[in-house]
Parts: structure tokens; sequence; C-alpha cells
């Protein structure tokens, strides 16, 4: 039996079924479409209608492909005359007075200005360009006046189909941003609606800002060069300033010269501020040990303190640019950084916005530091070099942490139990404080290692002018006068001291004192007695505290490690009483 099948060319080759297929589906056909339509009496009936469908040839489905090429191509040669039109339309209404005009109005609604003037033609071409700009804001504005002159920018083709000004850079040649002199915290001006002019990048050649209009401002920058964008896509709610150049002014201080400066300002703070820069003028051209460096850093909230503080950097600055002027002649030094990327500094200042001067307080490294003027540094030689009494310097300690505070006008000084060491033969420590006048007083105290007294007496008894007090024996005097010379009461303490040693031993000629056990002992007292109090962070051992040198950059470190090893005897000649320093 044949097998059934509802094709009915199935007998025939396959390829001569493929082409009467094909005939079938082209040739002209009836298409029928069936419809229900109600009659006037309410009956339905159902309308079917026939259309008869025309084969096309070749020649006409490419005729109706160019006609519909054709329309396709004068619909897009009408939308870009439409384009075009309203390009030049929109160029023409953008250009003249009137525009700049009504552009200063919408930007004086913007940020709620009381008044702006505006100079210049601001559209011409394909740029924009005005002579100067100038928005005066209300008293409640912590901002006074802004003004900017050669504004001059390239516009993309999107702002004359837009109608808003839009760009990559603007360039302007000078702009002064006056805030109020009685400003005081950081306030933004308010603004409102959507901004005009969309640029992604802003560069200024001599950007300024200062207090008020007069020459006193208390906090000034001056001709520095002023670059702004918008990172991370962060469009209108963050930019990046970066400075660099000119000059910072702080009243009552040295001009910085500003080498670099960046901070993000939002819609709610100035963040991340740091500005770096040197008080040398010609600072490329001196040795690298003599140029000083400085930087502040910190964040100023909405409705912060524009005073600070501010976290404060140096190296290299004399101590008394930070004190006032202060103690110059008796206590010097100067200041050393902290590695930022190791321990931020500790320092801070306050600029003189409140203050006729800033004011700077909290740790400051030194080196170098240097006591003199002070009458009981020479009571102290005679327990060290006596045949050099009158010959002696006073020696300098190689590093050292002083921290200053203000309390009513007083700059207070003060230096730490085990902040002041040099090489474990000398120790300093004091509490002072040095009013306006330039008045001294507080205590100093001078610490030499016991086992160094002990030697001078047969019974090993520290001198009586010494407190002895944890392998220390110190030399604690009251201190008082003018700063440039001050007075203290070692004769006093002498006195008292001549009086009990008529009871003691005479004294035992330094020449007779075995050097060499002096420094055996020396070295085993350093290395046993632990200084500190329980829980303190710093161990009093000279090696540790080499190795662990707050103070101390990388590269000094990799150079102490690179060292070559020194034996025992080598440290017996390079560490003696007799020439500790």
């Amino acid at each position: 039996m044949s097998k059934k099948t509802d094709d009915k060319y199935a007998d025939e080759p396959t390829q001569v079924r493929s082409i009467i297929k094909q005939l079938n589906n082209d040739k002209p056909s009836k298409v029928k479409s069936k419809e229900v339509v109600i009659r006037a009496d309410g009956t339905k009936v159902i309308r079917v209608t026939k259309k008869r469908r025309v084969m096309l040839s070749e020649s006409d489905k490419k005729r109706k492909g160019r006609k519909q090429f054709l329309v396709a191509l004068l619909i897009v040669f009408l939308l870009t005359v439409a384009g075009l039109g309203l390009f030049f339309i929109r160029m023409a209404t953008m250009t003249g007075e009137s525009y700049v005009a009504k552009q200063a109005a919408e930007l004086k609604q913007l940020w709620g200005a009381s008044d702006l003037r505006v100079v210049g033609n601001g559209v011409s071409g394909d740029g924009f360009h005005l002579d100067s700009l100038t928005i005066t804001f209300p008293e409640s504005s912590m901002v006074q006046r802004v003004e900017m002159n050669g504004i001059e920018a390239g516009l993309d083709s999107s702002t004359f189909f837009s109608g808003h000004l839009t760009g990559d850079l603007v360039r302007v040649k000078r702009i002064f941003v006056y805030l109020r002199e009685d400003a005081k915290k950081l306030s933004f001006p308010i603004r409102q609606g959507e901004d005009l002019w969309d640029f992604r990048r802003v560069e200024c050649e001599d950007f300024n800002l200062c207090f008020g209009e007069g020459e006193k401002s208390p906090v000034s920058v001056e001709h520095s060069y002023a670059y702004m964008y918008y990172p991370n896509n962060a469009y209108r709610d963050e930019c990046v300033f970066c400075l660099k150049d000119g000059l910072l002014k702080m009243a009552g201080w040295k001009k910085i010269h500003i080498s670099n400066g960046k901070f993000s300002v939002s819609r709610v703070a100035i963040e991340d501020f740091a500005l770096e820069g040197t008080t040398d003028t010609t600072a490329g051209k001196m040795m690298e040990s003599a140029v000083t460096r400085l930087g502040i850093y910190g964040s100023i909230l909405d409705q912060g303190q524009l005073a600070g503080p501010f976290t404060f950097d140096s190296d290299n600055m004399p101590l008394t640019e930070f004190t006032s002027g202060r103690v110059q002649f008796f206590m010097s030094a100067k200041t050393r950084a902290v590695p930022r990327a190791k321990e931020e500094s500790k320092a801070l200042v306050t600029l003189p916005i409140n203050h006729p001067e800033p004011q700077f307080r909290g740790d400051f490294p030194v080196k170098e530091l240097s006591i003199t003027e002070i009458p009981a540094i020479f009571k102290l030689i005679e327990h060290i070099e006596p045949q050099r009494r009158k010959t002696y310097t006073p020696p300098t300690i190689h590093e050292a942490l002083i921290q200053l505070d203000h309390v009513d006008d007083a700059i207070t000084i003060r230096i730490e139990d085990g902040r002041a060491v040099e090489r474990d033969v000398l120790e300093i420590k004091c509490d002072l404080s040095v009013d306006e006048l330039n008045t001294l007083k507080g205590s100093m105290s001078f610490g030499l290692p016991a086992v160094y007294t002990h030697a001078e007496y047969p019974d090993g008894m520290a001198d009586p002018i010494l407190m002895e007090a944890d392998g220390i024996a110190w030399l604690t005097t009251q201190v008082s006068g003018p700063a440039n010379h001050p007075q203290d009461d070692s004769d006093i303490l002498e006195a008292r001291a001549a009086e009990a040693r008529k009871s003691r031993p005479a004294r035992i000629p330094f020449e007779r004192i075995d050097v060499d056990n002096l420094v055996e002992q020396m070295r085993a007292s350093r290395n046993t007695q632990d200084r500190r109090e329980p829980g303190s962070q710093k161990d009093f051992d000279l090696d540790k505290r080499d190795k662990d040198n707050p103070f101390e950059t990388e590269q000094e470190r990799e150079q102490k490690s690179q060292a070559p090893t020194i034996d025992s005897g080598m440290e017996d000649d390079m560490l003696t009483p007799l020439s500790p320093f």
C-alpha cells in the first residue's frame, strides 16, 4: 500500500517540486478578509471582502525600493535643513547685548546675587568672550564679591541646539575673590535651578583671594595659577581646585611661596585641603639642607571655622618662627618634618582671622636644639669636662620634641622627660611660659647619667647640687626674667651644695677617674634601667630608641641598617665622657 501524503507533488523530483511551490507562492491570487456588520434591523452578517494579489516582477520590486529610498532621503534632508535652520537661528539669537543681558539676569537669580555686571560680546561664532564679569553677593553671604577678567572659551556644537553654553575649557586671565572682613565660618552661595554654563575645566593665570578690600587682610592668596576640574564624572557635585606658585600671606608671619596646593569643594565642605610651600625666595639655588619647607592640611565643613585649626608640618624652620620671635636668644632649634606617609604631624596652626597673628601649638619635632644664657648650664659643665670650664660651648641636642601651646596671651614651651636626650649623656626637660612682654618663668632641668657623678666622690654619691632619680642626676632650677637673658636660682643651689660638701670626702681629680670602667658602667646602666613609667610606649634604651626613632626618615633608617657593625673596642673610643658631644 502506498504511503499517503498531503504533498500532491511528492512524486516529482525535489528540484522540480521546489520550483513549482515557488511559482505557486508568487502567482496572483485572492486574499479574503472577513468582518461582522450589524444591519439597521439589528441582525448581524459576515461581510467577506476579496482582494486580488498581483505578482510583482523584479523591475517592479526595484522601482518600489527606489521610491522608498527617495522618501527616506527626503525626510533626512528636511530634518537636516530644519536642524541647520534651528542652528543658525539659535546662533543669531545667542549673539548680541540682549542675549548677554538675559544671561546676566538668569545668572544673578541662580546664585542669589545682589548685583551682577557683564562687559563683553558673549557668543561670537563658535567662541565665547567676556571682558569682565562681576558678581556681588548680599551681606548674608561669606563671599562679598567675585571679579573675573578676560574670560574666553570654545563652544561645542551642542550649544546652539540646547541653548546652554557648553564646552571643555574656560580660560580666565584674572580672578579676585573677596571674602567679607567679618567672615568666620564657611558658607556656600545659594544655587537655585540648573547651571547656565556647562564647562568641564577652568584655568586661571592670576588667582587672588583675600578678606575685605583693604591691604590688611589676615589671610590672602596672591598671583597664583589656578586650575579647576570635575573628578570621576561628579559633574557639579564636586570640583577639585589646584594651585601653583604665587604667595600665601598671613598677618604677623612670613610670606609663603606656594609650591602646590589642592583641595576638593563639594556642596557641604572644603575637603582634603593641602597647601605646601617654602619661605625661601630662591629655594632652587640653595643647598638642600638649607631649604625650609612647610605644609598646611585639613578640611572645613559647612558652618565650620575658617581659622582652623589645621594640621601643620614644617622642616628646617627656626623654632622662633612659631613662638612669635620669643625665646630666640636662650633656646634655638630647627623644625624637623614628620613623613606624612608614616605619621601625620601633630602640630596645629590657627590662622590669624580672630587673632593678630597665626598661633602654633602641638608637638614640634626639632633638631639642633641648643640652650644658652642659662647660668645653670655652666654649673653642669663642671661635671662633664672641668678642664674646659672657660671655653666650653653649650651642647647641642641632635633631636628633640617640643610641645607648644597658648594659655591666655602667653606661649608655653614644654619638653617632657626623655624627649631631649643626646647620646644618653645629657638630657633636658622644661616647663616654661613666655608672655607678651617676653618675660620668662618656669623650670628647667638638666640631667646626667648617675654613673658620671658617682665617680666624682670616693663614697659613690652624687654631688649635693644634683638630685638623683632613676639613674639620672638632675640639676633642676627655677627660671625667670627677660627671655633674652633669663636668670635662675643655680647660685642659691650652689651655695647650699657648697655647705653640704664640707661634710663630704674630697672630690676626685677628673684625670684620675677610670674612663674605660666608667663607660662600661654607663652602658650597663643605660641598657638595664627602664626610666619610663609603666605602660609607656617608648623605652629609654638608646639602641631601641634609634631603631624606633619617630623622626627618622626611611632613607636614613636604610642607610643605618647598611652601615658596618662597630665592635666593642671601637665603641669605647667613640663614646667617652671626656668628649660626649
